[in-house]
C-alpha cells in the first residue's frame, strides 16, 4: 500500500486530486476469478500438464493437479457473481475515474517460495496476485507502471485502472506516474536478448 500512497501523493502534487476509498465488491473479485478459471479453463490446462508434471514447479503442480474441475452450474454462479461485482465497481467509478491498486502483495520475489509474510500474516503464493485477478475479471482497461523500489532494490508495480472505453485516461495517468517515478531499468545481471525471433 505504500506504493499506492506514494502514487496518490504524486498525483496530488501534479494537481490531480485523489481520495482514499475501496470499491464495493472488489474484495470478492479474486475468488470469482478463481471460480471462473476453474470452471472454464482448468480442465484443458490439466490435460496439457498431464504427463508433463515434471516440467512444472512444485507450487504450480500442486495448484493445477489439486484443483477439482468445475461444473456448468459453478460457471453460471461465478459468472453471475462477476457481473454483480462489475456493476458495483462501475457504480463506484461514476465518481472515481481512476483506481490505483497494487499489482501484488509483495515486491518481486522468489517464485519457488510457497508462503510470504505480509503484515504478520502468512499468504500463499497463489494469493499474491489477487489484486490483478480482481481487475482481470472485470475487463477494465489497466496499465501497470513501476512506482519505486523495495528495500531490496526490487521494482514495485502499481495498477492504474480506468472505466470501460476510457483507455486514454488510464494511459495519461500512467504516463504522468512514469514521468514522476521513472521507468524500470533491469539490474545489470539480467541479460536481455538483442533480438526476438
Amino acid at each position: 500500500m505504500t506504493a499506492v500512497r506514494k502514487a496518490a501523493e504524486a498525483l496530488d502534487s501534479l494537481g490531480v486530486p485523489t481520495t482514499h476509498g475501496r470499491p464495493p465488491g472488489l474484495e470478492r473479485a479474486a475468488a470469482a476469478f478463481v471460480a471462473l478459471r476453474t470452471a472454464e479453463g482448468m480442465p484443458e490446462v490439466v490435460e496439457l500438464a498431464t504427463g508433463r508434471e515434471d516440467w512444472l514447479g512444485g507450487n504450480l503442480r500442486d495448484s493445477l493437479l489439486g484443483a477439482e474441475p468445475g461444473t456448468v452450474a459453478d460457471y453460471r454462479k461465478a459468472a453471475a457473481e462477476r457481473d454483480a461485482i462489475r456493476a458495483q465497481v462501475l457504480g463506484f467509478m461514476e465518481e472515481h475515474n481512476i483506481l490505483l491498486l497494487p499489482v501484488a502483495s509483495v515486491p518481486a520475489s522468489d517464485p519457488l517460495t510457497g508462503y510470504f509474510n505480509v503484515s504478520g500474516k502468512d499468504i500463499p503464493w497463489t494469493e499474491l496476485g489477487s489484486c490483478c485477478r480482481a481487475i482481470s475479471i472485470l475487463g477494465f482497461p489497466v496499465a501497470v507502471v513501476p512506482c519505486g523500489l523495495s528495500s531490496e532494490g526490487l521494482p514495485v508495480g502499481l495498477q492504474v485502472v480506468g472505466r470501460p472505453y476510457r483507455d486514454r485516461e488510464v494511459l495519461a495517468v500512467a504516463a504522468a506516474l512514469e514521468r514522476e517515478f521513472g521507468r524500470f531499468s533491469p539490474p545489470p545481471f539480467i541479460s536481455r536478448p538483442d533480438s526476438v525471433e
